[in-house]
């Protein structure tokens, strides 16, 4: 780390902040979901992934945004089966 960087925790980001793709992928590390920057930017191709702002020709994820995307994610399930079904069920609608 260079005396320039700072250390900071990217859970403690505000709502508000726009963070880089690298600072998103971190983020979504630090919060159980390992996303790397490839497959955000993946996702961005396909459209399937969280809501991006550019800056310039720089993607920005507000972190307000980005822990809706990560929570809906989340699936709560006591089996593996139960999971089977729900995706199921989701891939369905």
């Amino acid at each position: 780390m260079s005396a320039t960087e700072i250390s900071v925790d990217p859970l403690e980001y505000p709502d508000n902040y726009n963070m880089l793709r690298n600072e998103a992928s971190a983020f979504a590390t630090a919060s159980g979901c390992p996303l790397a920057p490839a497959t955000l930017a993946k996702m961005a191709v396909n459209g399937d992934g969280p809501e991006i702002t550019y800056f310039g020709r720089r993607p920005t994820y507000n972190v307000g945004t980005f822990k809706k995307y990560l929570r809906s994610r989340q699936r709560r399930v006591r089996s593996t089966a139960e999971l089977r079904r729900a995706l199921q069920a989701e891939a369905a609608a």
